[in-house]
């Protein structure tokens, strides 16, 4: 499996031993190893804890308790290898990323397939390879998370959770389970045509012009990550959105998600961008099903009129017309 980091390279446990035995000849099988720093210099230390979780430059996380009956670590790689090999025995080939948090308590991997049984294609030549974005952690309540990823091919925008209930996970209140990894890989292959069905139905609901969309995907939070919020935003949505007068859920979702891959500020941190794409997904998915467009836009339109009401003076806009723009959405909405 091709797993890369502009950062980071993962160990733990077994994997660690097996890569460092001939350095340390005095390990023994199921010991567990790390580099430390010791005033400037490396030392090899043997890890106090039974369970534990090492990284490839030290570090150590989910140093918890080592009884079964509490908690049970889970290595990263052994999630990740267990998603590449079942993908393996369904003849398609793996590809992605792997990023850690600071503290390395949390691992991000979107994992997608190439192949045709793993492509789908909404309109001419706008394909999405599918695949499983892998999340788990060590911050004494996440556990392993297994949820619906697609890469869009034409511009490399990461999407996920549009289909909520594709999604499996299981806490570290027991064993690691790679049969919910198998099972989530095929879970993914075999729902190509309803993905398909999902996301050609999201191109025909629409808003009411580009300003709804823009003041849309303020509403959800995704100004709070580009590095120019005004300019961003319309950015995204002129790349993506074909009618300005008729923006499609699935045209805005794209925007949304192509501020978030490619005008990120690049200090924002990594757990609150996955926070504003699973907002984004909303416009996808709601309990389910997808939204009512008209009902979506109607609502950020009265909420956000309210928020002027109520804060008189003191209310701040998403952006600089937002007034403006405002009063003309709540004519056309019925709402002025």
């Amino acid at each position: 499996m091709q797993v890369s980091s502009d950062e980071y390279e993962f160990r733990g446990g077994y994997e660690f031993e097996k890569i460092y035995e001939e350095e340390l000849p005095e390990v023994r099988r199921g010991d567990v190893y790390a580099c430390f720093d010791r005033g400037g210099e490396s030392e090899w230390s043997e890890i106090p804890w039974r369970d534990s979780l090492v990284t490839g430059d030290g570090r150590v996380a989910g140093d918890v308790s080592a009884s079964d009956d509490f908690y049970s670590v889970i290595q990263y790689g052994d999630v990740l290898e267990a998603v590449h090999r079942e993908m393996g025995d369904q003849g398609v080939e793996p590809y992605g990323t792997v990023s850690l948090s600071g503290s390395a308590h949390r691992m991000e991997a979107p994992v997608y397939m190439s192949g045709d049984q793993a492509r789908v294609e909404i309109g001419e030549g706008d394909r999405l390879n599918m695949g499983v974005k892998v999340s788990a952690g060590h911050s004494g309540h996440m556990g392993v998370h297994y949820n619906l990823g697609a890469e869009r091919l034409v511009c490399r925008n990461g999407m996920t959770r549009f289909v909520s209930d594709l999604h499996l996970d299981q806490s570290h209140g027991e064993r690691f389970q790679p049969g919910l990894a198998y099972e989530a890989v095929r879970g993914v292959l075999g729902s190509t045509d309803r993905v398909e069905e999902r996301l050609e139905r999201a191109r025909k609901r629409e808003l009411l012009n580009l300003d709804e969309a823009r003041l849309l995907l303020h509403d959800i939070g995704v100004d709070r990550v580009a590095e120019n919020s005004e300019a961003d935003i319309m950015n995204a949505l002129f790349e993506e959105v074909e009618s300005r007068e008729s923006p499609s859920l699935y045209e805005v979702y794209q925007a949304g998600t192509r501020v978030v891959d490619h005008y990120a500020d690049s200090g924002s941190p990594g757990h609150f961008q996955e926070t504003v794409r699973d907002n984004v997904a909303r416009l996808l998915d709601v309990d389910g099903e997808l939204p009512d467009s008209d009902e979506l836009g109607r609502s950020v339109v009265e909420n956000r009129l309210n928020y002027f009401v109520e804060e008189g003076e003191d209310a701040e806009p998403y952006f600089s017309a937002e007034r403006e723009t405002l009063r003309d959405l709540a004519e056309r909405r019925g709402l002025a």
